[in-house]
């Protein structure tokens, strides 16, 4: 999902941002783990990898405004906590792009392959800090289901660990393929 040519120029702002970041860390000004999610957002927000409405499949939306159609209880259904659900039928009806986590938040979106996320209302507008694939969250995707019985009930140590090790491993899929900052 984020396997990104990056321009030479940018490129050599990435590595500065890593350098100030690695020098950060051995003052101890900053913890590794802060270090890596601050080069994460910034190389996910420079590369433009969330894009916005400007950036929308027209066939998406309409596929969405199709099944939604007039039927307020489907929207409050899937804005309900069954948003896995909706996700799984935009990845399954485009065969394209990945089902994310609205990470830290309780939400599921599917992110097109232009980084483009959508949920029951369209452009998904989450303020999350990323939109993680779900592959991170193993245990905790049982939480999205609500299968009686099978919920998970992430901890918030668990959460921070599966947005931890996202970052390093966009640092690592992007910058240098797996060279610590």
């Amino acid at each position: 999902m984020y396997d990104l040519k990056i321009p030479l120029g940018m490129m050599s702002e990435i590595l500065i941002v890593r350098n100030r970041l690695k020098k950060d860390v051995e003052k101890e000004h900053i913890t590794q783990n802060q270090a890596e999610r601050f080069l994460a957002e910034y190389m996910l927000r420079e590369l433009h990898v969330i894009s916005g409405k400007e950036a929308a499949d027209k066939d998406v939306i309409s596929f969405i405004e199709g099944f939604l159609g007039d039927h307020e209880i489907i929207w409050q259904t899937f804005t309900a906590g069954y948003c896995y659900y909706f996700a799984v039928m935009l990845k399954e009806a485009f065969q394209r792009g990945e089902i994310c986590w609205c990470a830290p938040y309780g939400h599921i979106c599917w992110v097109d392959d232009n980084g483009v996320p959508y949920d029951i209302s369209g452009v998904c507008d989450s303020e999350c800090d990323f939109y993680i694939p779900v592959r991170y969250i193993p245990e905790g995707i049982a939480d999205f289901k609500h299968i009686p019985h099978k919920a998970f009930n992430a901890s918030k140590e668990y959460i921070e660990t599966a947005i931890q090790t996202f970052c390093r491993d966009v640092i690592a899929n992007i910058e240098n393929k797996g060279e610590k900052l």
